[in-house]
């Protein structure tokens, strides 16, 4: 009889406890960020925003902001340089310019640059900001977080210099709008994109999408036009209040220790 009385508490008590070893497991899931890079069109630069970040914190800001810029010539471009070519040339000037931080794998799929941290202390990577002078299409995809689902992402295209003609391209989680150019103002082509996508919202500094919510998130960019210049940023914001790793331990302690004396106290023997 004591036996089948104790079994709704102590299954309360385990499955709580699985449940939040689960959702710690989850949040220590490490971020990393995965370029992938097509062939230029002609010379310029791609500068690129990476942070190492502890996303145990809570915080996107926290952590260390590096920006890497790597000039294509025209040169190169002439002489047949490939995706996989400039996607070596980014990954030494992002060695060169910040050495022991990164590591970056580019042998699994040519092209793509697959970035961690070395920073124990921040050993996560997103890539916030990309700013493109070279007219090819680029993909940014964040991938590791895997936490109890309220992360909101934020982004932002910004577009500069002078309409000569072509197309620009801005997307974010494999949702992408192509605007021609031809014609346009750039404010115009942010008012185009908006229509596009059924939402959004035009400031004097770009066209902004609202947060969406996901555990991997990603954009993608490509200004074909010559005469401009694109650039999206990306950022986290922080809508629902999270508990850090260490808050779900104590949790999990605490739910064990409560479960434990309900199950003592309710079986303890009573004198006659």
């Amino acid at each position: 009889m004591i036996k089948s009385k104790m079994l709704p508490y102590s299954g309360f008590v385990l499955a709580s406890f699985f449940i939040l070893l689960v959702m710690v497991n989850d949040a220590s899931a490490l971020e990393q960020a995965t370029i992938e890079i097509g062939p230029p069109y002609w010379g310029g630069d791609i500068v690129i925003d990476l942070i190492v970040h502890d996303w145990t914190e809570n915080d996107w800001k926290t952590g260390t902001k590096v920006t890497s810029t790597t000039t294509i010539t025209q040169a190169e471009i002439l002489e047949g340089m490939t995706a996989v070519q400039k996607a070596e040339k980014i990954k030494n000037q992002i060695l060169a310019d910040f050495p022991g931080l990164f590591d970056i794998d580019d042998s699994t799929t040519p092209g793509t640059l697959v970035i961690t941290s070395k920073d124990a202390n921040n050993p996560e990577v997103t890539c916030s900001n990309l700013k493109d002078l070279l007219g090819e299409y680029t993909r940014v995809c964040m991938t590791g977080i895997e936490g109890p689902g309220n992360e909101k992402w934020k982004s932002k295209a910004k577009l500069t210099g002078i309409v000569t003609g072509g197309s620009a391209t801005f997307g974010v989680n494999n949702v992408s709008k192509t605007v021609t150019t031809d014609g346009k103002t750039i404010p115009q082509i942010y008012s185009e994109w908006q229509s596009l996508f059924g939402e959004g919202t035009i400031t004097a500094d770009g066209f902004e999408l609202p947060p969406r919510e996901s555990l991997t998130h990603s954009f993608n960019l490509q200004a074909t036009d010559p005469g401009l210049t694109i650039e999206v940023t990306q950022v986290r914001v922080f809508d629902i209040p999270t508990v850090s790793e260490w808050g779900l331990i104590i949790m999990a302690g605490l739910l064990l220790t409560v479960g434990a004396v309900a199950i003592r106290r309710r079986f303890k023997t009573v004198p006659a």
